[in-house]
């Protein structure tokens, strides 16, 4: 049966802030519907009037895609990856107790309490704070072990030795287990946790988040081979977290951490349910976490966890932005220009938009070309806009790589020879094997210009009608006025291919393609 796709009503929003439309899971059965109904009118018997009307056509007109100026509020995205994205920049949650670098010279007054320890051992074997405390500088190198394992094999010893109830000794237990046995480190350090020891529950909680305890730095003390990792388990941490905010005797800095944390934790809904409300509740206004301050300010700016403050949300920006956010100075620059902004709030709009494109920021970076291209509050300069454009698609940014491309494609004197045409059409043809509707559109009316090329009406309907199947409704004119150039056989082949390039479509979304 010749394949074809019929008109169908524009969505929405014709490109949307993906470009992408709906799923293609959900697109099969439209396109099913489509195939059975038979699609554009196709005149078999043209006059020479509709043929004069083609053949006039001198060229075929490109649409920019949907350029507007873009917000990235991934803070917002209740999602795993937006949770893990800023977990990565939160302070780690730091134990009081910290094993030394092997090489660290040891601390004069420190070995005088080591000295001291030992004398009080000899006169009181039996004090169990002293011998919990001098197995601990034994364990960090104070002793006459020099190696690590006779280290750790002499302060267990000492510790086997103490109280089982003493919760520092349990703690240390644990800590030295951790490179031995996890899961007898897990059990100490719950035991000590139990007695409401703060450090204990620091550790677990980092420890469950994934956090390595030891430095970094390579070090005989250190897991080789993350052995001293204990098995994930974000509710078990939110527990600790939980526990430790509650807990009078940690310190406040403990407190704080805790707070940043649970924060996080209760707006994602990691290890637990999510619970807006509380989060906003936990952060703290005198954070110096960016993009803490940045969460903040989106949420009184959407009401989200707490009452709209379009004003104190103003505020959080500027702070979130002087600590070093660039979401946070992008965002603020947009809050500048859509207010009823005079010259001067647009000039500082783009000095934020400038600072944050200057240090790496995508979004600023298109932003900026865009405000340049659009003449906002300022003269248009399309050289400068292309080159921030351009600098935001150098780093992956969809709609920075559309508006490269629409620059490229818009200006005929580009195409000089067909190696540049064909580098085109390869990035066109790799994003439109992604599902982007705009680009299908694109690679279509380009093959159909045939600049720099010659002229490919077949591919470029069957591209039109990829995208006009994806739901970018103006490229159902073009692919319409190419129809009315092929003959019943050189459409139906044109349908069929339309057909394999979505089937790779499919194959690239479900990545089944080779």
């Amino acid at each position: 049966m010749p394949l074809s796709f019929t008109r169908h009503s524009a969505s929405s929003a014709e490109t949307g802030r993906n470009g992408l439309g709906p799923s293609i899971a959900r697109l099969s059965f439209v396109l099913s519907l489509a195939l059975a109904l038979g699609g554009c009118t196709v005149l078999e018997k043209r006059t020479e009037a509709e043929l004069a009307y083609e053949y006039q056509l001198n060229s075929y007109q490109l649409k920019a895609p949907e350029m507007a100026l873009l917000s990235d509020h991934w803070l917002l995205t209740q999602s795993r990856q937006s949770y893990l994205r800023l977990a990565n920049v939160l302070p780690e949650l730091t134990p009081d107790l910290q094993p030394v670098e092997n090489t660290k010279a040891l601390d004069p007054s420190e070995q005088l309490v080591f000295h001291w320890l030992e004398a009080q051992l000899k006169s009181s074997p039996r004090n169990a704070d002293a011998k919990a405390h001098y197995a601990l500088l034994v364990w960090l190198g104070y002793g006459n072990e020099k190696i690590q394992i006779e280290r750790n094999k002499k302060a267990l010893s000492l510790l086997k030795q103490v109280n089982s109830s003493n919760a520092f000794s349990q703690y240390l237990t644990g800590v030295i287990q951790l490179n031995l046995n996890p899961a007898e480190a897990e059990k100490q350090l719950r035991k000590s946790s139990a007695q409401n020891y703060a450090p204990a529950q620091l550790a677990l909680a980092r420890l469950y988040l994934g956090q390595t305890l030891f430095s970094k730095t390579p070090s005989a003390q250190a897991p080789a081979n993350d052995s001293g990792r204990l098995p994930l388990n974000d509710h078990k941490a939110r527990t600790q977290l939980t526990a430790l905010l509650s807990n009078r005797s940690a310190t406040s800095k403990n407190h704080q951490q805790a707070k940043t944390w649970l924060a996080v934790m209760n707006f994602y809904g990691i290890g637990g349910s999510k619970n807006t409300g509380a989060a906003y509740g936990l952060l703290s206004a005198d954070t110096k976490v960016s993009e803490l301050l940045y969460l903040k300010a989106l949420m009184q700016m959407h009401g989200i966890g707490t009452k709209a403050n379009p004003q104190s949300a103003e505020s959080l920006l500027k702070a979130a932005t002087r600590a070093g956010s660039l979401n946070a100075a992008n965002e603020l620059a947009l809050t500048l220009f859509n207010s009823d902004s005079t010259d001067s709030d647009a000039s500082e709009g783009k000095r934020y938009l400038q600072q944050a494109a200057a240090k790496g920021s995508a979004i600023a970076a298109y932003n900026l070309g865009l405000s340049l291209y659009d003449g906002i509050n300022q003269p248009a300069n399309l050289n400068a806009a292309e080159v921030w454009i351009n600098t935001a698609a150098d780093q992956k940014l969809l709609e920075a790589i559309r508006a490269s491309l629409y620059l490229k494609l818009s200006d005929r004197s580009w195409f000089p020879d067909k190696q540049e045409t064909a580098a085109l059409k390869q990035q066109l043809e790799h994003l439109a094997l992604q599902g982007d509707r705009w680009s299908s559109y694109a690679l279509g009316t380009l093959l159909l210009q045939g600049q720099g090329q010659p002229v490919n009406l077949q591919s470029g309907y069957a591209w039109l009608n990829v995208a006009v199947a994806l739901g970018y409704q103006p490229a159902a004119t073009l692919r319409d006025t190419a129809a009315l150039q092929l003959s019943r056989p050189e459409l139906n082949q044109a349908q069929t291919l339309s057909q394999s390039f979505f089937d790779r479509i499919q194959q690239v979304e479900e990545g089944t393609e080779s």
